[in-house]
């Protein structure tokens, strides 16, 4: 089955491809959109393009709801890692299966059945699938991402008053 990650990357207004992004906007070739730098164990990624989002959407092709519930967890751990800051409260949090957003108004905020699909885009997206691909073969290190995030959701810093 293939699931909507609400996770997307954008480059320019018409249509491309993972090829084009790449080659234009990411260095490091561990990183580049191709299904060997974004497979986990039990799970990969591909790249839809989205004329609603205007990009290429992050599309994770996993057996169960379970599988991709899971890696959509880990996506968010990662994305903590690589921001250094906690960014949950503007990101995806549950996986839809493919196709099941057609004809929904994409807004920042979206509902399907009463429950809210937020859709997120950065130039880091690419680093939290890659993290996420990489400590899925690693338990030590998908363990470290976690208490990372963990942590980072016990102490948050406050800034002003």
């Amino acid at each position: 089955m293939k699931f909507h990650t609400g996770y997307y990357v954008t480059y320019r207004s018409g249509n491309f491809t993972p090829e084009e992004y790449s080659s234009a906007l990411i260095e490091d070739p561990n990183q580049k959109l191709v299904l060997s730098n974004y497979k986990g164990d039990n799970w990969d990624i591909e790249w839809i393009y989205n004329p609603d989002l205007k990009g290429l959407e992050f599309v994770i092709s996993a057996e169960t709801f379970e599988i991709a519930q899971n890696v959509l967890y880990n996506v968010m751990c990662s994305a903590t890692v690589s921001d250094g800051s906690i960014t949950a409260s503007i990101e995806p949090h549950f996986p839809h299966v493919l196709g099941s957003t057609d004809g929904v108004e994409f807004k920042s905020v979206i509902h399907l059945k009463g429950m809210p699909i937020l859709y997120y885009s950065s130039p880091e997206v690419p680093s939290y699938f890659y993290l996420t691909a990489k400590a899925s073969n690693n338990y030590k290190l998908q363990n470290a991402i976690i208490k990372y995030h963990l942590s980072a959701e016990i102490y948050k810093e406050q800034y002003g008053k």
